[in-house]
Order: structure tokens, then C-alpha cells, then sequence
């Protein structure tokens, strides 16, 4: 380092005092809590940091599950068999029996009284409970008679809707057996002196025609027939 003397002073060059200035600096911060970003700060900066990367290791090591598959949905309009498909969790079933006929207008000029709807069962079975194979009966509509009873194996059951009675009554639903809910089938409607023609039949779970009673404008009085509904979950 090169100084001037001046009087009691000394000269010293600007490279040199940026030297200085940097030793000075230097040495100044190697001592503890010398800067506003003290070592209290630091370490809490520090445990920050852990704490973040713990979040994100926790956050990684969550398995979040696939959203379940939609069911399958399979529609028995005649009788059938129904075999557990392997993978198979649970299943539920809707029995619709068949609706009853019309009832023959036994009085010159009298209506006649309509059939009942099909009763309903509804049940959820688990894959465990269910054997490899199940019979499956869908009741069949009659004219003038009553609607034909729909199975599932031995799980659940319905019975069919009754025909109108003669002398213009109504026929009765039919019900539901076994099921976690059993549901009768709509009263078909009661015929009217000196009427034309005569009322609709009842209905039953699915309204419309599945399973409704027999009636005036039923093709030839007759109920008609249930259904079997099997949704499967995975």
C-alpha cells in the first residue's frame, strides 16, 4: 500500500480505501446479531424452510382414491339368469310385478273396474351374500286376470296388481316382499254406471305403463308386464 505524507496527515488512494472498506465490512459482520437479517432471524428462516419441505413430503404421501366407477345398469323385461361378474361389490335390485287386468263390465252399459299397478321391491345385496348365479322372473299382464309375480331368486320378490273386480270394482296393487323398501302397487280405478269405456289401470314404482294395471285404454284390457332392474357397483 502506497501513502503521501502531508503534514501530520496521510494520503491514502481510492483503490485503497475500497480495500479497507471491504476488510472493515468483512470483519465487522462476522460478529454475532450485526445486521438487521440477525441469527435469530436466520434461524427462524431455517426452521421455515424445514417446515415447508415437511408440508410438501406430507402433502406427497396422501393417496387420495380414485373416484368409484358409475354402475352398471342391466334391465330384465323377460325371464332371465343374472351371473356375478368377477370384481363385483355390491348390487341393487327393483322387482316390478305385473299389473292386473281389466275386470269384464258385467252389467248391460256399466264400465268396468281397472286392474291394480305391480307391487315393487327394492334391495341393495352385498357381493358376498350373492351366489354365482340368480334366477330371474319378470311378471308377465293378462287381460281379466291378475298380474304375474317378478323375482329376484330368493333375495326379493313382487306380487302382481289384481284385475278389476266384477261389477266394476277396482283391482288391488300388489306388493313388495323381501326388499329393504316393499311398495305396493296403485288401486286401479273403480268403473261408473252407464259410462263409456272405463278408467286407467294403477300404476306401480316406474309409473307409465311398467307394471301398470289393465283399463279402458289398455290394448284389450290386459295389465302390463313387471320388469327386473339390476345396477351393479364396482
Amino acid at each position: 500500500m502506497t501513502t503521501k505524507a502531508q503534514g501530520n496527515s496521510l494520503l491514502v488512494t481510492a483503490d485503497i480505501l475500497q480495500t479497507l472498506a471491504a476488510d472493515i465490512k468483512a470483519a465487522y459482520e462476522s460478529n454475532a446479531d450485526t445486521n438487521a437479517y440477525d441469527d435469530a432471524a436466520a434461524a427462524q428462516l431455517s426452521q421455515l424452510a424445514f417446515d415447508v419441505a415437511d408440508l410438501a413430503n406430507t402433502i406427497a404421501s396422501i393417496s387420495i382414491p380414485a373416484a368409484a366407477p358409475a354402475p352398471i345398469t342391466r334391465y330384465y323385461q323377460a325371464n332371465n339368469t343374472w351371473f356375478k361378474p368377477a370384481g363385483l361389490k355390491a348390487i341393487k335390485v327393483i322387482v316390478v310385478a305385473a299389473g292386473g287386468g281389466r275386470s269384464p263390465s258385467v252389467l248391460a252399459g256399466h264400465s268396468y273396474g281397472s286392474g291394480g299397478g305391480g307391487g315393487t321391491a327394492i334391495r341393495t345385496i352385498q357381493a358376498v351374500d350373492l351366489t354365482a348365479q340368480v334366477a330371474i322372473t319378470v311378471g308377465l299382464g293378462v287381460s281379466s286376470g291378475n298380474g304375474g309375480g317378478s323375482s329376484f331368486g330368493t333375495y326379493c320378490s313382487a306380487t302382481g296388481g289384481t284385475a278389476g273386480a266384477p261389477e266394476s270394482g277396482p283391482g288391488g296393487g300388489g306388493d313388495g316382499g323381501g326388499g329393504d323398501f316393499n311398495i305396493p302397487g296403485q288401486e286401479g280405478g273403480g268403473g261408473t254406471g252407464f259410462a263409456i269405456g272405463g278408467p286407467n289401470g294403477g300404476t306401480s314404482y316406474f309409473g307409465g305403463t311398467v307394471g301398470a294395471g289393465g283399463g279402458h285404454s289398455s290394448p284389450g284390457g290386459a295389465g302390463y308386464d313387471g320388469i327386473v332392474v339390476v345396477e351393479e357397483y364396482y
